[in-house]
């Protein structure tokens, strides 16, 4: 049974363990870094992005709030002008004609006032012909005036939905007001907004290429788009799933995945203006807000995966430097510990396991026995049939106790022809057993194939641990002195410790 110390084969496990856990460690903390700066960088241009919105949005508000105003009193002051000339001809008066021609050149083109009759018949400002440019007794606006209303805090003001003009065919916001004047055969006064030229102000604005700038009625209906679309002019944008819900809401951001246009994915920014049923909403695409990070994405991520490429190859490298060290360390260990011609334990490997087996056998208060063998006449076996045969006899008794001991017993040669056994867990009766029956194995066994004639016999000597040893040394020397009164007694014979 040649030695077989684990120790010999297993390369040391905290040497293999220590490197993958570094390349491991060094793994995580590179994409634990990358995945953290990248993280708070989106995370940052997000927040830029949405401030930048809505400083954007707070101008627009702004723009939006100083129009409707401006509208406003352009409307009530055409209705004092009416309550106070309820006989003049407000299509034709000259002063009235030329206040409006410069309430339209203060608005730049953007604002327009026309009036609308009890039956809906809707007049331009000047009409020489007095014919209607269109019935508009079934827009909303006009209902919205069959009785006084009230608008955050705005009497008989209402914002429509826009509309396709029926005589210009231009797209309006119109904004109605119900006239104090009621025996001028006048229902109210019509402001509109021209959206044309409001999204032409807004596409300076808003932010390329999937931003857009909106005015939003507070119910939800959408009044203006810039980039302008007329298929969306009056949808409800408050059916969308990621509209803000609630009441009394004054300002603040969000993200959607639409809003009522092409499906991108949007940052929004809203803002109430102040004494109108309006909000302004002005967007920006998610995906372009992003752009920087996509760049330092691929450029972090492709450096992280150099480097991890970079450190699997050295870590390859040492580990195959590690298994040319690692061999290297089990053949000088194997040389230090195992015969080379028997292989079993040289005397070094068989004394240090005699001192683990004695402080085993203290420890756990359980018997450990000792053999000592020595083969008879060797030296007159190298004299007549050659050290090779020598060499077969050693090999040969080696591998024939071996196969005859117990798993646990434990094998070496510590000189010349002599050998011995440890027994751990063995009382010197069993001891003195087996060292019987490996004597009668030896002398029955041919263990020369060159010399199959060949007979050999043992003296063998049986030492165990008694309660005053301090060690394995006085166990083996009681196991030589056994043995060496075997050879004097004839040889071929098993003798015990007194």
């Amino acid at each position: 049974m040649p030695f077989n110390d684990p120790s010999l084969d297993a390369a040391p496990s905290i040497l293999k363990r220590g490197l993958w856990v570094f390349v491991a460690t060094t793994l995580l903390v590179v994409w634990g870094a990358t995945a953290a700066f990248l993280f708070v960088y989106r995370d940052r241009l997000i927040r830029s992005a949405t401030d930048e919105l809505v400083q954007l949005n707070s101008v627009v508000a702004q723009h939006t709030s100083a129009t409707f105003t401006l509208l406003e009193t352009d409307l009530r002051m055409v209705d004092r002008w009416l309550q106070a000339h309820q006989g003049a001809d407000p299509l034709n008066d000259p002063a009235f004609v030329a206040t409006l021609d410069e309430m339209r050149q203060l608005s730049r083109g953007l604002i327009d006032i026309l009036v609308v009759t009890t039956d809906g018949k809707l007049h331009a400002i000047p009409d020489a012909t007095r014919h209607p440019v269109a019935d508009v007794h079934d827009r909303e606006y006009f209902l919205a005036q069959t009785a006084p209303q009230t608008q955050d805090g705005k009497p008989d003001l209402f914002v429509g939905d826009p509309v396709l003009g029926r005589a210009a065919g231009r797209w309006r916001i119109p904004v109605s007001l119900r006239t104090g004047a009621d025996g001028t055969g006048y229902r109210m006064i019509l402001g509109v907004i021209e959206l044309e030229r409001l999204t032409e102000l807004h596409e300076q604005w808003r932010l390329k290429e999937k931003g857009s700038i909106l005015l939003v009625r507070t119910d939800g209906h959408l009044l203006s788009r810039a980039p302008l679309d007329p298929r969306l002019m009056g949808m409800d944008l408050s059916r969308l799933p990621s509209y803000p819900k609630g009441e009394n809401l004054e300002h603040g951001t969000y993200q959607s995945d639409s809003l009522a246009s092409d499906g991108a994915r949007r940052i929004l920014a809203y803002e109430r203006i102040a004494g109108y049923p309006l909000y302004t909403v002005v967007t920006r695409g998610f995906d372009e807000a992003l752009v920087p990070f996509q760049r330092l994405r691929w450029i972090l991520l492709t450096v992280a995966g150099v480097l991890s490429a970079l450190l699997l190859v050295f870590a390859s490298i040492i580990r195959r430097n590690q298994r040319v060290l690692f061999r290297a360390q089990r053949t000088l260990r194997r040389i230090a510990l195992v015969d080379e011609l028997t292989q079993v334990m040289n005397r070094r490997a068989f004394m240090l396991q005699a001192d683990r087996e004695y402080a085993r056998a203290r420890r756990q208060g359980e018997p450990l026995a000792l053999l000592m063998i020595d083969i008879d006449h060797f030296k007159d076996i190298n004299d007549h049939h050659g050290h090779a045969a020598g060499d077969e006899v050693l090999r040969g008794v080696a591998a024939a106790w071996g196969d005859a001991l117990r798993g646990h017993d434990l094998l070496g040669r510590l000189g010349g022809e002599e050998f011995g056994v440890l027994l751990p867990k063995t009382t010197p009766d069993a001891a003195g057993l087996i060292a019987e029956r490996l004597r009668q194995l030896t002398e029955a066994a041919s263990v020369s194939p060159s010399v199959p004639a060949l007979r050999l016999s043992v003296s063998i000597g049986v030492g165990w641990l008694e309660a005053g040893d301090k060690g394995c040394s006085p166990v083996l020397s009681r196991a030589d002195q056994a043995l060496y009164r075997a050879k004097e007694q004839g040889r071929n014979r098993v003798e015990r410790q007194p």
